[in-house]
């Protein structure tokens, strides 16, 4: 059994009988859940009896294609309007406070396991700034809806590609539709695992060399105890080993000296490097004159990708499908591209060659320097067009000068997106950002 010694944020609160709903009544009191349920998720107008809505309401056009959709979809209920409609619809059933009281109803729709009250982050469900709880259903064919129950499960983004001589992690966590990560007190572990992986607390990983077998089954397990019971969960993932890239390094122009991520200018005008003692943003001269801001930038996107990942849903079940492998793909090649970067920038130039990192690392890393440089150019050009439409002006200064991180990082989102798309699944991380800088470049005024 190899293992780590697991993440602990508190206790989780004890269980009490005494909050459980009667035995005698808890046939019934399920029946009129289920029967509340079919009637709100029938009526998006629906209200509790003070007239607020019970649906959390959801953009038009979303709802459309949820709709339209025939798998489960998500209803997201605000709270304390669902509370008081189910307990007004037990007290039309004869089911009063004086027979449930109110507290037995709230442990009852807290312990449901139809209702998801945490994200897989961990956090309480909210939209809109509210707190909200959701439930998952699909239309039945002979009229109402099914109800799908949410369970306990491993969660986390599983990197399915390691790249040989890159550092490959996954940071799992448990989600508990019923209760905060931060109440759980979870010990990772594996049965088995390649040479090259370890559990270090709580995150996997390792760096593959080049003999490492290419292929793998990862198995994780994890225990942790809840209302005194002890919590076995376990996921099995595929793991890939590959190459960084499926050419001979020199077609991309390295050699065996350790390339300087600032010196490579690729595509960046001798009048944009000078303008750094000009007008231009504080931000756009780190950019070109430190390895920094680029990476941060890189990570910006990765976190943008993750939470698309997270909150994208298609109404076609094929197309959701296609949706999250790109979305993986993209988070994928944006996460060893900034290891890349980072290892090149981390290790001193006064280290032995046996100790300097791999050609195709930092090929990858100068590839993603590339991307993140073209990117600030299309954003000032971008701003610098703009500024010539509505002044008159011609100020490539000005427009640099507007230039932010938060531009520059969804710029090489969307380019990194759309050469995922453009490329088919057996090209490298490097083949993909050099197809997203040829994308920048082409789109750029």
């Amino acid at each position: 059994m190899i293992g780590g010694a697991g993440y602990s944020g508190g206790g989780i609160s004890p269980h009490h009988p005494n909050n459980e709903i009667p035995p005698e009544i808890k046939g019934d009191v399920d029946r009129v859940f289920f029967q509340f349920m079919n009637m709100i998720c029938s009526d998006l107008d629906a209200k509790d009896g003070k007239g607020e809505p019970i649906h959390q309401p959801l953009m038009a056009k979303k709802m459309q294609r949820l709709d339209e959709s025939p798998d489960f979809r998500p209803f997201k209920f605000r709270i304390q309007a669902f509370t008081n409609g189910f307990l007004e619809e037990l007290a039309k059933q004869g089911l009063s406070e004086e027979i449930i009281p109110m507290k037995k109803v709230r442990h009852y729709l807290w312990t449901n396991p139809y209702i998801s009250r945490f994200n897989e982050d961990g956090k309480k469900a909210k939209s809109k700034g509210n707190h909200i709880w959701n439930i998952d259903a699909k239309k039945a064919q002979e009229g109402g809806w099914h109800f799908r129950p949410f369970k306990r499960k491993i969660a986390g983004s599983f990197p399915n590609v390691a790249y040989v001589g890159l550092k490959w992690q996954f940071h799992p966590r448990v989600w508990d539709p019923q209760a905060s990560r931060s109440n759980l007190n979870v010990h990772f572990s594996s049965p088995s695992l390649p040479g090259w992986l370890k559990w270090n607390g709580d995150v996997l990983s390792g760096t593959p060399v080049a003999d490492a077998q290419s292929t793998a089954e990862i198995i994780i397990d994890a225990r942790f105890t809840q209302e005194g019971k002890e919590v076995y969960l376990s996921h099995k993932y595929p793991l890939t080993v590959a190459p960084l890239t499926r050419d001979d390094p020199s077609s991309y122009g390295m050699d065996s000296r350790r390339p300087s991520l600032t010196s490579d200018r690729r595509g960046v005008s001798d009048s944009m490097i000078t303008q750094s003692t000009g007008m231009i943003s504080r931000y756009v001269a780190c950019v070109l004159a430190v390895d920094m801001p680029k990476l941060f930038t890189l990570h910006r996107a990765i976190k943008a990708v993750s939470l698309e990942a997270h909150t994208v849903h298609a109404a076609d079940p094929e197309q959701q499908i296609q949706i999250q492998t790109s979305l993986t793909r993209q988070e994928q090649v944006l996460t060893v591209t900034a290891h890349a970067m980072n290892h090149v920038m981390t290790l001193p130039t006064s280290q032995t060659a046996q100790e300097q990192p791999s050609e195709a690392s930092s090929a990858l890393a100068r590839a993603g320097t590339g991307v993140v440089i073209c990117a600030v150019q299309k954003v000032a050009a971008d701003h610098s067009a703009a500024i010539q439409v509505t002044t008159g002006v011609v100020s490539k200064e000005f427009g640099t000068s507007m230039v932010t991180m938060q531009e520059v990082s969804s710029t090489t989102k969307t380019a990194v997106a759309e050469a995922v798309e453009r490329t088919d699944t057996t090209a490298s991380p490097i083949d993909v950002m050099h197809t997203a800088e040829k994308i920048i470049q082409e789109n750029t005024q």
